[in-house]
């Protein structure tokens, strides 16, 4: 279903009253959280630029390593301010971050086995083996998925 002009007005009449996009969904009907939210991010972008404040704010935030997801710039949507981090990379005034995902090899793999089967918690084995506790956390989900790790009673 196209967008209308009127939707859009509304929106941007919502945004800038601050409505969050979950409290927007009463006033479209038929349309889906995700719809509207790619909708409001790309209003954004197209009606509102940003400031160099926001701007500032955003490339300071990143350029520390905080997570894309994690960056909070005004009522900025997250959709809004990912765009804004690529454009920024595209032109050379932000540096990638490095990826954070954790590369699980054998003797990693084998060294969480053995910790959880000594009955070490994930937290425990998170510091000993210095990663983050969600990284343990999927990994252990895998493994038990995979019948390699017993499930904890």
């Amino acid at each position: 279903m196209k967008w209308t002009e009127e939707e859009d007005a509304l929106i941007i009449k919502l945004r800038n009253e601050f409505v969050k996009i979950k409290d927007m969904l009463e006033y479209f009907p038929g349309r889906s959280y995700s719809t509207l939210r790619v909708r409001a991010a790309k209003i954004a972008g197209k009606n509102s630029p940003w400031s160099k404040a926001e701007t500032e704010l955003l490339m300071e935030q990143y350029s520390s390593g905080v997570p894309p997801r994690r960056i909070s710039v005004g009522n900025r949507d997250p959709d809004a301010i990912r765009y804004k981090i690529r454009q920024l990379v595209e032109k050379g005034l932000l540096e990638k971050q490095p990826s954070t995902r954790v590369i699980w090899d054998e003797n990693r793999e084998a060294k969480l086995i053995e910790l959880r089967v000594a009955g070490k918690t994930n937290r425990e084995i998170a510091q000993i083996l210095d990663l983050p506790v969600s990284s343990i956390d999927s990994k252990a989900a895998r493994l038990i998925a995979e019948g390699r790790l017993e499930r904890r009673r």
